[in-house]
């Protein structure tokens, strides 16, 4: 159950920096990447496994 809520958490993150990148007016693929490395280097960040089926 705790793999539901981290990928929740990622999708209403990631909807959060598209709709901040409109406001902006920077492209929203730059902000996703940045986005993705903040949370791919914090400490404690569980690993998500997807399976291959």
């Amino acid at each position: 159950m705790r793999s539901v809520g981290t990928i929740l958490f990622l999708v209403v993150l990631a909807t959060v920096v598209a709709t901040g990148a409109r406001r902006w007016r920077i492209p929203a693929p730059s902000l996703l990447v940045v986005a993705g490395l903040a949370v791919a280097l914090t400490p404690g960040t569980p690993p998500i496994r997807v399976s291959p089926k």
